[in-house]
């Protein structure tokens, strides 16, 4: 039997003792890189029309993200009796209704005025009604306590001796005082809570508090702020401070000591509080001059700020979605629709510090979303949407765009919200980036 012997040079190549054909080895990569790329398309998305929830978050250079700070669940006090009930929505902002018809203290000009300790027998937690009746603890008119000078000299420290003489200054030193006096307010005015003089030092017991207060009068003599100044002194001591009725009121809701906010009375018998800040950004001037003209002081330039209360424009936000200008998610909780106060806490006083450093170092064109994740605490849960986003906490900051492919991917903040240097780096970076005016018109 005659045995043909396969031509030299076209022997097949063998593989774990098998032989294959080109073809074959070429046709196993090709499959190999398509069940890759079909994995990959499962991984992720590429339709840009699908839900924002389910997209994955991309983080660049994150750090471990902080703790959450517990939330201000409390619930609201029962409205007080005498009070007309007024209509109030879902979605309820600062009203301009009529509020207390009681007289505003009469201040005399060039005059600083000091409140001394009211005596009553019983120190309520929560904002009480406006009434036109006088206490019956209180045989005297809410101003009778405060003694006029020519001048006041405050005793903030060594180094930050200031001398008032405004004629809209006032100084309160208790919770009583401070309450009888809100109540005569048809008008908002800036509350600046510090610390109480030590008896056994002569000073405020915090040197915080001490370059806050001086910050703040500083800022509040050179402009000419809307509405009047008054400082309220929590406390001789870091003790009496902590348990200070002002951390319970439900409208004042003090967290920190330095704190500043624009308190406004409203017609529900509550009060609306904004422009907030505590600690150490009392201290910062501009930031102080930014929440003392709210949010108009001279360099900060307007920019569009817009917000979104439900998931579903959420979602109408990101379909339509186009990367042509910075745009930064800045998620907060729901506020109160008795005084506009957001119950997260830390959403409060890092807003105002956000908001500033966006004005002031973001581009001309940047938009800054706030996006309400929850009205009431009990709907930040594991079945609330923004979770399906990989949004761990309130406050919190993503920064949309859009890759190669036309995917909607996020971006991490990785810096603490009330971080004005963190902050201005990565508006001032991204503004960088943006093509300046006459590239766009040599564009088009």
């Amino acid at each position: 039997m005659r045995h043909h012997q396969a031509p030299l040079g076209r022997r097949r190549p063998k593989c774990f003792g098998v032989r294959l054909s080109l073809v074959t080895l070429l046709s196993l990569c090709v499959l190999s890189v398509i069940v890759f790329y079909v994995w990959c398309l499962s991984r992720m998305e590429w339709n840009r029309d699908a839900a924002p929830g389910e997209h994955h978050v991309r983080s660049v250079s994150v750090a471990a993200a902080t703790a959450a700070k517990q939330a201000d669940s409390t619930s609201p006090p029962r409205r007080p009796a005498n009070v007309d009930m007024a209509s109030t929505s879902s979605h309820i902002t600062a009203t301009m209704a009529p509020r207390s018809t009681i007289d505003a203290p009469t201040i005399h000009h060039h005059t600083a005025k000091t409140a001394s300790a009211l005596d009553t027998s019983t120190r309520p937690l929560t904002t009480q009604a406006p009434t036109t009746a006088k206490s019956s603890s209180i045989t005297s008119s809410p101003m009778a306590s405060l003694q006029s000078s020519p001048t006041t000299t405050l005793n903030l420290s060594s180094a930050h001796a200031t001398t008032l003489s405004d004629s809209d200054f006032v100084i309160l030193t208790s919770f009583d005082a401070t309450q009888t006096f809100l109540k005569t307010l048809d008008s908002p005015i800036f509350l600046l809570f510090t610390c109480g003089t030590s008896p056994d030092t002569g000073q405020v017991w915090s040197p915080t508090c001490a370059a806050a207060s001086a910050a703040v009068v500083a800022a509040y003599q050179s402009i000419s702020p809307p509405h009047r100044l008054a400082m309220v002194q929590v406390g001789t001591s870091q003790e009496d401070g902590d348990k200070s009725p002002f951390r319970t009121d439900f409208d004042i809701f003090l967290h920190d000591i330095p704190s500043l906010m624009r308190y406004e009375r409203n017609n529900q018998g509550y009060a609306n509080t904004s422009f907030v800040l505590e600690g150490k950004s009392v201290g910062n001037a501009a930031l102080v001059e930014f929440a003392l003209t709210e949010g108009r002081s001279t360099g900060v330039r307007k920019k569009a700020v817009d917000t979104i209360r439900d998931y579903a424009s959420f979602r109408t936000m990101a379909k339509l979605f186009e990367d042509t200008a910075p745009t930064y998610l800045l998620f907060l909780s729901g506020s109160w629709p008795h005084n506009n106060r957001v119950w997260c806490a830390s959403c409060r006083y890092r807003e105002a510090v956000v908001e500033y450093a966006f004005q002031k170092y973001a581009a001309p064109n940047a938009k800054l979303i706030k996006v309400i994740v929850a009205q009431i605490p009990a709907e930040w849960n594991k079945h609330n949407p923004y979770k399906k986003l990989n949004v761990p906490h309130v406050p919190y900051m993503l920064v949309p765009h859009l890759d190669a492919f036309e995917m909607l991917f996020y971006q991490t903040y990785r810096g603490e919200l009330d971080d004005v240097q963190m902050l201005q780096s990565m508006f001032e970076r991204d503004a960088a980036f943006q093509p300046a005016a006459s590239d766009v018109l040599g564009l088009n």
